[in-house]
């Protein structure tokens, strides 16, 4: 993209403009078609008032993203003040839209050398710094954004954010509180404080804030409207409740557990859930006597109220200590169990799965396997997803020879197993609700469930957690589990 010089300097002199002026000028040139012109003035503007968000859109121009112009292209417009710190900062923000994380730190950090008293320098130097894994660094930055601006949200919400990556969640909920002084509206802060508290184990402020997830735009996108009055909270004998599971396989194993609580006080639960965990719920014994079944989206006859799954632990007050800590709270058709032995065959090693997510973010890259393959006195077997889960399997790792068509059939193969090795996902919940010996690969910023620093979790007795020490590497785990592995297999 070509930058216009069309326009006579004397009015280019941003730094004699107000910020009204200035943001006259950017509508201005944008009119006109001066992208880059419109967007070191909006630039210029955002750098006075950063609590105005307006004029932050106002820098999402889509037009801004098409062009490749260059520092010295936008510092040679006439009248451009080659020593602003605006030049390198809006730089630096294009940078940062197109992902260069390295120019735009370059162009951030000139920025501040120029002008070290900006506020949103800072904080954008901050995003790229946390985006190449500087966290630190990134953390030092945004606190610089915040000290010069404390009554903007975003800084307030980006710091905690990067605060809960590097493991300090007290400091990420206390930079999530301020935020939330500044703005209590703010539905995506509110979620990370109250996954920052569950996280914690503060459980009893923890769930009434975690229905903020039903605010979110990407969790409403994956349900389905409510036609039915909300629950109040209040059991009677023969009440039928429709229970809304919600997205994530995860999220229905993990939580089914606490349907019997609905049951124990009388009232007559409908769990509408996902097509792949029909047949599997469907063998537990409580249903069709005390619970009942319906599709994701489908109504339930006779409900006279609807309770979302995830909000049951909130009507139940549950706290760490009161959570029943049962070895398996689901089960499978022995007949089904029988015929996948029999597709399995007999193995004299011991035999473990392996359910392997290809997210970096999630898993080690799958190469890595072979530390494990050369283990002897063991087979592994790469487990198929459960409906949602992707996992690593691959042709150097031998599937199930069966077809595996949902939850039940996976159900049945982990079974079959003596030990399941598997990312955070549906699967580890799978085997940790049949109370199968699961080991979960945990990432360095752990979701709110896996709570900090502990190996064990009191939502599934038989799961031992492998945690990251540092984001992107994966070799402490690696290792960890290998030896722990060794000594099972008695190698």
């Amino acid at each position: 993209m070509q930058v216009s010089a069309s326009l006579p300097a004397s009015s280019w002199m941003l730094s004699e403009m107000n910020p009204e002026q200035l943001l006259e000028e950017g509508e201005r040139y944008r009119q006109c078609g001066e992208v880059f012109r419109a967007l070191l003035c909006y630039e210029a503007a955002l750098g006075r008032l950063p609590e105005r968000e307006d004029v932050r859109r106002e820098l999402e121009l889509p037009e801004a993203g098409q062009g490749d112009a260059t520092f010295a292209e936008l510092s040679a417009i006439p009248g451009g003040p080659a020593g602003d710190g605006v030049f390198p900062r809006c730089l630096g923000r294009l940078a940062l839209s197109k992902g260069d994380w390295e120019a735009a730190t370059s162009f951030l950090q000139k920025a501040v050398d120029l002008q070290p008293g900006t506020a949103e320098t800072y904080y954008l130097l901050g995003r790229s710094l946390r985006a190449t894994g500087r966290g630190e660094a990134a953390i030092g930055a945004l606190r610089k954004a915040v000290l010069l601006a404390p009554r903007v949200a975003l800084y307030q919400e980006t710091l905690g954010n990067a605060l809960r990556e590097g493991g300090d969640v007290d400091g990420a909920l206390e930079a999530y509180d301020q935020a939330l002084r500044s703005n209590p509206h703010l539905t995506e802060v509110r979620f990370h404080r109250a996954a920052s508290l569950l996280c914690k184990g503060l459980w009893s402020e923890g769930w009434s804030a975690f229905e903020a997830r039903r605010e979110l735009s990407v969790w409403r996108e994956g349900l389905p409207e409510p036609s039915l009055p909300a629950w109040d909270g209040i059991c009677r004998a023969g009440r039928v409740l429709r229970v809304q599971a919600e997205p994530g396989l995860e999220n229905t194993i993990q939580f089914y557990r606490f349907l019997s609580w609905l049951t124990e006080r009388g009232c007559r639960p409908v769990l509408a859930c996902q097509e792949p965990l029909h047949r599997l719920f469907a063998m537990q014994p409580e249903v069709g006597r005390e619970l009942s079944l319906c599709g994701f989206a489908d109504p339930a006859e006779q409900a006279e109220a609807e309770v979302p799954l995830l909000s049951l632990p909130r009507f139940l007050g549950l706290t760490p200590a009161t959570l029943p800590r049962k070895p398996a709270y689901l089960s499978v058709d022995r007949a089904l169990v029988t015929a996948w032995r029999q597709v399995l065959g007999p193995s004299s090693l011991l035999r473990v799965g392996l359910a392997w997510s290809s997210d970096p973010l999630r898993a080690p890259d799958p190469g890595k396997r072979d530390l494990l393959k050369r283990l002897k006195g063991v087979s592994f077997l790469a487990l198929p997803g459960c409906g949602e889960e992707e996992t690593g399997s691959a042709a150097d790792m031998p599937v199930p020879p069966g077809e595996v068509k949902d939850c039940a059939d996976l159900a049945a193969v982990l079974l079959n197993l003596d030990l399941v090795i598997a990312s955070d996902g549906p699967t580890a919940h799978l085997a940790g609700a049949l109370g199968k010996p699961v080991w979960v690969m945990i990432p360095h910023v752990p979701d709110w469930r896996w709570m900090r620093q502990r190996s064990d979790t009191p939502w599934y007795p038989g799961m031992r957690l492998f945690r990251q020490t540092r984001s992107g590497e994966w070799e402490n785990v690696m290792d960890e589990m290998t030896a722990h592995l060794r000594r099972l297999a008695q190698v």
